[in-house]
């Protein structure tokens, strides 16, 4: 078994805390109090406690463990190697109790502690007693090494001397055949009806074997103990049961006795009281009735007063009317003709107003220059055919190039130009444009070239009958040219149009009468009064006619009301005493009312609390019957057992105990059993290990120690090398401690042959010079070749001299 980690979470001091370790020898520095022992602890409890002790049990094995002041559990992980596999293994104690064991690489997990428990046995290879007294030292047992292992350590001694040295027979005079023989018969006996293997009982195919059909017949030590740990554990399950059962019945007679005794009281009072509340209800009703007639009497009273006061001063009212409506017809008029005189100022300014448009627009007439309708007509027409003529022309247009080779004059007509003289120097060129035609003459040649078959004559003609045409109109409207001609036109149209639209205007606003006509009207409304419009005086009219007839149908109204009135009642006065009457009526419903009781809290309606009353009664007769029927249930369940749940709990540990102790006897017996059976010969059995013994502690003392003196395979003297022998007993402290790391080497080296397992020890360097300390880590490295070594010190130089591993520490 190699480790690989272990948590703590919590352990005692440790909240939570995880070590990391390696193969080989290694150390675990740390301060006093860090936690060594509690590391050391907490290995044995992962490796040998199991998790479903009884409280008792617990209490004394692991109790100690749980963390101060009030920790109610303790938990530890450890994952380690065996076989090549590498399993986790979890265990907690206290509340929520439990125990797993996974393989982590099948996935396989075991839950049943039991279980747990006998898998890791069979990894370990080994018992508690060789655990603690060889593998794991102490720094207590390292220093009475010997001692310790004298007291409770033989069985493991003795183991070693076996496994080294392989004898065929004991010392003595112990006949091995009949002690295997008796032994076998007491394994077989023990054994017997049980099923090693899956440690339960042998079953046949009808269930025979099982606690509820046990065998009678063959049955061992084992199953007997078995049946008996299983009939209490069926006692106690019974009487859990009945208690759990007892306790679930009374809560109900309980509960149901509390709600009656809750309810059953106030079910009497409120009884009494509905009476009351019924009587309350009516005359609520009845005062809420008589308060409406109480309140209609005294409103109609009120509005009799009041109609009868309005119908005496109604005539004064409409009086004051009749007058009003006469003003404002008065004032009506007034309005009308000032709105009429208002109307007329308002034409009379527009008339005005078109008057001087029309004189502009005449004085904008005056200022253009005269040009004719027709004779604006004329020039656009004038300017197309040039402008046609010109465009054509230009279509014809002719270069003439004229050499000669000796000076001469000529006279040339180019285009519709007059003739014109030009002088050509001796061997001179020019060129010259013309519009469609060149004439030349020279000493009685001429030459005429034309563009075209005569029609560019036609169009010179046509472009001077235009231009002849153009001078004359020019010189008609004194314009510089057609432009202007056109543009005055153009400006003259516009004053024009706006003499006419002015005059227009003019017209409209006269509406068929002359300027003095209206200047006459105009004389006549200047000494007219004002006054409010007349919009405001007919909306005033017509709000007097519409009070004056509210007013009159008000009187019709209340007369009406009075005659009705006086046909009930024949006057004011006895429509007062009868209010005096319901007065009196409704104050004394009134307090009878107050003296009735009020409704409770939530309701306001008698019916709605009888309601409740009635289910309550309902609830409280349910209830009865569920005390009732719990009696009966309670009586059915039968009288337990005078004996108490925590003796039949302590009864079922013990025949627990008594069971796990004869497995543990039958076992023992066959481990004894295989034992002698390994058993060849009468050689010393614990020779190979005090010759190892000797060996380590002749290398960690530097050859000052020879030959060993052994007794039960432990050392009882040393013979230095001067010859001198020393007792174990009379060794100094560090000379002890290195014999102390010697003895536990040799048997371990022997028990690992066996089955693997780690080896810590705790401050073993603790008594040892430099020297010393240098040889025993050596001799601790090299047995870390071979197995997990850990050591446990808070000294650095101590784990310096063993290596540089360290076992890692992850706080949480």
């Amino acid at each position: 078994m190699k480790l690989l980690s272990i948590r703590l979470h919590p352990f005692g001091v440790i909240i939570d805390r995880t070590y990391s370790l390696v193969p080989g020898a290694q150390s675990l520095l740390g301060d006093n109090e860090f936690g060594k022992s509690t590391f050391r602890e907490s290995l044995r409890h992962a490796l040998f406690t199991q998790t479903d002790l009884t409280l008792g049990a617990e209490s004394k094995e692991i109790g100690p463990w749980f963390p101060l002041p009030n920790g109610l559990s303790t938990s530890i992980t450890l994952k380690f190697e065996y076989a090549g596999t590498t399993y986790c293994l979890e265990k907690c104690w206290g509340g929520g109790k439990r125990s797993s064991l996974k393989n982590e690489q099948t996935g396989e997990v075991v839950v049943d502690p039991k279980l747990v428990q006998t898998q890791l046995a069979a990894m370990r290879g080994h018992s508690l007693a060789t655990y603690e007294r060889i593998f794991v030292a102490s720094q207590a047992q390292m220093t009475d090494s010997i001692g310790e292992l004298r007291k409770d350590g033989d069985a493991a001694v003795n183991q070693a001397a076996l496994i080294a040295s392989g004898i065929v027979r004991i010392a003595g005079d112990v006949d091995l055949e009949s002690l295997t023989t008796k032994l076998t018969d007491s394994v077989t006996e023990r054994y017997g009806r049980w099923d090693e293997k899956k440690c339960t009982p042998k079953m046949n195919g009808t269930g025979q074997g099982g606690p509820e059909k046990p065998w009678e017949k063959g049955v061992g030590a084992v199953l007997k103990s078995w049946y008996e740990w299983k009939s209490a554990e069926r006692s106690v399950n019974q009487r859990e049961q009945y208690e759990k059962e007892l306790d679930r019945l009374n809560a109900i007679r309980s509960e149901a006795r509390e709600l009656i005794s809750e309810l059953a009281p106030d079910i009497v009072v409120d009884r009494a009281k509905i009476i009351r509340l019924h009587e309350r209800e009516r005359l609520a009703e009845r005062v809420a009735a008589l308060e409406v007639k109480y309140k209609e009497k005294r409103q109609k009273l009120v509005d009799w007063q009041q109609k009868k006061a309005e119908l005496k001063s109604g005539p004064e009212h409409l009086n004051e009317y009749t007058d009003e409506l006469e003003k404002l017809t008065s004032e009506k008029f007034n309005a009308e003709q000032a709105a009429l005189a208002s109307t007329t100022r308002q034409r009379i300014a527009r008339i005005r107003i078109a008057q001087a448009d029309l004189a502009t627009a005449k004085q904008e007439v005056g200022k253009c220059k005269n040009v004719t309708k027709e004779q604006g007509e004329s020039a656009e027409k004038i300017k197309q055919d040039l402008h046609k003529c010109e465009v054509e022309i230009k279509a014809h247009r002719l270069t003439v190039e004229l050499s000669t080779t000796r000076k001469v004059q000529i006279e040339a007509v180019l285009g519709a130009s007059s003739p014109k003289q030009i002088d050509l120097e001796a061997n001179q060129t020019r060129p010259f444009d013309a519009d469609g035609k060149v004439v030349i003459k020279l000493e009685g040649i001429t030459i005429s070239v034309k563009s075209g078959l005569g029609e560019i004559d036609k169009l010179l003609a046509d472009q001077k009958i235009a231009k002849g045409t153009r001078d004359e109109l020019l010189s008609d409207t004194t314009c510089k040219d057609l432009d202007e001609v056109c543009q005055s036109r153009k400006e003259i149209h516009v004053a024009e149009s706006k003499v006419a639209d002015a005059n227009k205007k003019l017209d409209i606003e006269l509406d068929g009468r002359t300027i003095s006509e209206w200047d006459d009207d105009e004389k006549k409304i200047s000494n007219i009064d004002s006054t409010r419009p007349l919009e405001t005086v007919i909306k005033a009219i017509e709000n007097i006619r519409i009070k004056e007839k509210l007013l009159t149908t008000k009187h019709s109204e209340h007369a009406g009301f009075i005659k009705v009135m006086e046909g009930k009642w024949s006057d004011q006065q006895t429509l007062e005493e009868e209010i005096a009457e319901d007065r009196t009526n409704l104050k004394t419903d009134q307090d009878n009312l107050t003296n009735c009781p009020a409704f409770p809290e939530g309701f306001t309606k008698a019916s709605a609390f009888e309601a409740d009353i009635k289910m309550r009664e309902e609830k409280v007769e349910v209830n009865r019957q569920k005390v009732e029927e719990s009696k009966v249930e309670i009586a059915t369940l039968g009288q337990p057992d005078d004996e108490d749940l925590e003796s039949l709990r302590n009864t079922s540990e013990e025949k627990k105990a008594t069971h796990t102790r004869e497995l543990e006897t039958a076992e023992q017996y066959s481990r004894i059993i295989d034992a002698i059976n390994h058993i060849r010969g009468n050689a010393d059995p614990f020779a190979a290990i005090a010759d190892r013994i000797t060996q380590l502690f002749n290398r960690l003392t530097n050859g000052r120690y020879g030959a060993l003196s052994t007794a039960s395979g432990l050392p009882t003297a040393l013979r230095r090398d001067d010859g001198a022998e020393l007792p174990s007993t009379r060794l100094s402290q560090g000379t002890a401690a290195l014999l102390a790391i010697a003895v536990r080497i040799a048997l371990a080296e022997q028990l690992l042959k066996e089955a693997p397992m780690f080896v810590l020890m705790d401050d073993p360097f603790v008594d040892l010079d430099a020297t010393r300390r240098k040889l025993a880590a050596q001799v601790l490295q090299e047995l870390g070749e071979r197995t997990q070594v850990i050591v446990l010190t808070c000294h650095e130089e101590h784990a310096n001299e063993l290596g540089p591993l360290r076992v890692c520490f992850t706080p949480h």
